[in-house]
């Protein structure tokens, strides 16, 4: 897997660069409001809530660019992800439209 990098200002991604892709593609992230993600701080648990009909896929990635999880969430459901295993810091959660296209992400805290 190849390193994910963010420029992040006022905690909010606002450019990715992923090496996933032959090591040069560079994407603008856009605020979405389809999604909802709490609480954060989160200590175990954080809730995803899709308030749109649309399929997205959710990633949540260390800063350093790891994927910790990856999951789908439907149209209008709210789903639990339990992550009571990761380390305490920072982590970028990422959604990705049923193309792959990044939307938005966002820091959250464990």
């Amino acid at each position: 897997m190849g390193a994910v990098e963010y420029n992040i200002t006022d905690g909010i991604a606002t450019e990715e660069i992923d090496t996933l892709n032959d090591g040069i593609a560079t994407e603008e992230i856009d605020t979405l409001n389809d999604i909802n993600v709490y609480p954060n701080p989160f200590s175990n648990v954080i809730w995803m809530e899709n308030v749109s009909q649309k399929l997205y896929s959710i990633g949540i990635y260390s800063v350093s660019g790891v994927e910790a999880r990856s999951v789908s969430l439907k149209g209008n459901e709210i789903k639990q992800l339990v992550l009571g295993d990761l380390s305490k810091g920072l982590y970028i959660f990422e959604v990705k439209n049923d193309k792959g296209k990044i939307l938005y992400a966002k820091k959250i805290v464990k």
